[in-house]
């Protein structure tokens, strides 16, 4: 049985199958065709959501404290009675197809498009026009605003873009259509976002990761935008590779942050007037697409520009623009430009550098023990750079201050079903692992993304050695 899902995002229907062109663009990889032929691969789609459905609804009743009541117990069992019935029909089935073509457990098209769609949506009414939701709607608490396409239907994955106003904003929803008009181009392929901002959460401050005071005051402005993040994951079919963070002036400081703690989980970063820069983490966010507009020679562009520089980030671009931010006249460049900003869980290269010591995990790798922050200068933070080479078969590992690591492995990265080898800061060893699929589909459920695809993992000890840095 799988552990209790939560609302919260980060802590934590119609089957609509992806074509090749869209997997390569959204893993940054030739992945190939599916093996299985359409109609097979509908059919485990519905299997899947035969076994995940009654969970979610025996976890969220059991989250609500149902299992205080016999009734709601009662409730609780018949339910995951019936998602451990979904669930072993969904294995024997995929085992069965997996003996006719062979390796379905390693063949990614074929479990990207299975899992897709993977949790059921119930219909939400758009009239196309902005309404106001909450996180808790029987209380009133979290508002925000909401800009849905007319026509919105749970059949397919949907962009997200957070947009997050300044302090200073009067009504936030007259910010978010002033960026994303009702009804335009731009806005009928995607969900935007405003949360209303609480008065008493100032994100414009930068946080002092060294300061033990300082990291638990932004525990509240975390938990607010994760219910925020977490309600829309549970109530909207989103494209969880196409998940954008839109800030300005001094909600940017927090949105560099957000973004710097969990760069997994975002396919693109857009900052307007940009302040305290120092909350970026660049080393942590070097997969994650950064759009910067402000005015030309403006001072803190330009030095946000060499800090971006200076840390080799690979995907940012400038806009220099005219007139007054929020530069609505520039939502034409950003809509073009998200085009081609997307998540790549599976890139063959991840940088992880953490600026927390609780958040230490990005993409496929997952610092388990190392040094904390205040153990080491800026300069010495553990660091972990992890490089797959397919071809070869190997990966090789470069850390810093790092004692033990997880690697998480799909066959994207490496072909599991042989032996790899694992080079870690100069040492090598050979390695085989097992394939496992109620590993895989637990983390999926766990994090609500059904594109965390990861067939099994191990942890690995890391041997003292030079770094990159260091040679």
């Amino acid at each position: 049985m799988l552990k209790a899902r939560y609302s919260l995002f980060f802590l934590t229907a119609i089957a609509f199958s992806l074509p090749a062109s869209s997997l390569a663009a959204q893993t940054g990889k030739d992945l190939g065709k599916p093996k299985l032929k359409p109609r097979v691969i509908k059919r485990l789609q519905g299997q899947l959501q035969a076994w995940f459905e009654p969970q979610m609804e025996g976890d969220g009743l059991a989250n609500r404290g149902a299992e205080q009541s016999s009734r709601g117990r009662k409730k609780i069992r018949q339910l995951n009675k019936k998602a451990r019935e979904g669930r072993q029909s969904f294995i024997k089935a995929l085992r069965k197809n997996d003996e006719k073509v062979g390796g379905v457990l390693g063949s990614i098209p074929d479990l990207l498009q299975i899992f897709d769609g993977c949790f059921p949506k119930k219909k939400v009414f758009s009239s196309g026009k902005i309404a106001r939701e909450w996180t808790n709607k029987r209380e009133k608490l979290g508002p925000y605003w909401i800009l849905r396409p007319k026509g919105y239907q749970p059949n397919k994955n949907w962009p997200l873009v957070i947009t997050l106003a300044s302090r200073d904003t009067d009504k936030v929803q007259d910010y978010l259509t002033q960026l994303w008009p009702e009804g335009s181009e731009r806005s009928k392929d995607r969900l935007i976002v405003a949360p209303e901002l609480p008065k008493d959460h100032d994100l414009s401050t930068v946080t002092n990761i060294l300061s033990q005071r300082e990291v638990s005051a932004e525990r509240p402005k975390l938990s607010w935008m994760l219910k925020v993040l977490g309600r829309l994951f549970n109530v909207y079919r989103l494209d969880t590779d196409r998940i954008y963070l839109d800030a300005i002036g001094d909600s940017t400081p927090f949105a560099m942050r957000l973004v710097s703690l969990f760069p997994d989980r975002f396919g693109g970063l857009i900052l307007r007037d940009p302040q305290g820069i120092e909350s970026l983490t660049v080393a942590n966010t070097h997969l994650v697409p950064i759009l910067v507009i402000g005015k030309k020679g403006e001072e803190t562009m330009d030095k946000l520009k060499k800090q971006l520089e200076a840390g080799k980030h690979p995907q940012f671009k400038i806009i220099e623009a005219d007139g007054e931010a929020p530069y609505a006249d520039q939502g034409q460049a950003v809509f073009e430009w998200m085009k081609g900003a997307a998540r790549n869980l599976f890139a063959s290269t991840v940088q992880l550098q953490p600026p927390h010591d609780l958040f230490r995990k990005g993409y496929w790798i997952r610092i388990t023990q190392g040094d904390f922050l205040n153990q080491t200068s800026e300069e010495e933070r553990p660091m972990v750079k992890a490089v797959a080479d397919r071809e070869k078969n190997r990966i090789e590992i470069t850390a810093r201050n790092v004692d033990q690591i997880q690697l998480f492995f799909n066959d994207a990265l490496i072909d599991l079903s042989k032996e790899f080898t694992l080079v870690i800061n100069g040492k090598i060893q050979k390695d085989k692992r097992t394939r496992r699929l109620l590993n895989m589909a637990n983390s999926a459920y766990l994090r609500g993304d059904s594109r965390f695809l990861f067939t099994t993992s191990a942890q690995y000890n890391v041997p003292k050695g030079e770094t990159s840095e260091d040679k």
